[in-house]
């Protein structure tokens, strides 16, 4: 199922904002990681960047996170070098041309949980599997808890190979895209169910001794600590 498919069919009343997970490891699907395998702690005690495609990627410079592992998601990596990239969408799902730039994309390897993803570079796909909505379990290898959003899930992958830091940018929810005025971010209408998703993300990754900072002086997601990447090259 892809991202976009969840999105549709999980309802988003503002009843059904969800509180602090006590149990981040009950109820979880396990198995063999498959082709993540090879990834698991690979980058140990690294440091991460997540790269959405937000209007605060702008910012930077493409080479600006080259001391950094970069996780983009989507067309990113249009604008930012990205190591590697996360794509959990359907092509069908793309407007404005985007799907061109994330067929032809550059990054060393794309993790997606979708089957025959149709990127130039097939050999370069890795498959992964879904663990479970708005999860919290970092290391359970291979699968990879998620939510309507893909930078969370590039926010686990960044856990599985071992990160020690992992800051965010372009993950705004604000107008616009990074490479065009696309107008209102169709997550909007569940933002406060976002933005405690990425609370409770950030509290659980604190608690398992993992940094945290937020690259954007615009992003919504105000309980990542905003910081320049010159602050968080120095915590």
């Amino acid at each position: 199922m892809s991202i976009e498919r969840i999105r549709r069919k999980i309802p988003f009343p503002e009843q059904a904002i969800p509180k602090k997970i006590e149990n981040p490891q009950a109820d979880y699907p396990t198995g063999d990681p498959g082709e993540f395998q090879k990834f698991v702690d690979l980058h140990k005690e690294g440091s991460f960047i997540i790269c959405g495609c937000g209007v605060s990627l702008n910012d930077y410079q493409f080479d600006s996170f080259n001391k950094h592992i970069t996780i983009g998601v989507n067309d990113a990596g249009q604008k930012i070098n990205c190591k590697y990239l996360v794509v959990v969408n359907e092509p069908h799902t793309f407007k404005w041309g985007r799907w061109e730039s994330v067929r032809n994309n550059d990054s060393e390897y794309t993790f997606t949980h979708i089957k025959n993803l149709p990127i130039e570079k097939k050999e370069r796909i890795v498959l992964v599997k879904l663990g479970k909505y708005e999860g919290l379990n970092l290391y359970n290898y291979g699968f990879i808890d998620y939510t309507t959003n893909s930078p969370y899930m590039a926010i686990v992958i960044a856990c599985q190979m071992g990160a020690r830091k992992i800051a965010l940018i372009g993950v705004d929810f604000t107008m616009n895209h990074f490479f065009g005025e696309t107008g209102k971010h169709q997550i909007m209408r569940e933002i406060e169910r976002v933005k405690e998703q990425y609370s409770n993300l950030g509290k659980h990754l604190i608690s398992s001794g993992i940094k945290i900072a937020n690259l954007s002086s615009e992003s919504l997601i105000e309980s990542w600590p905003k910081m320049t990447l010159e602050e968080f090259e120095t915590i």
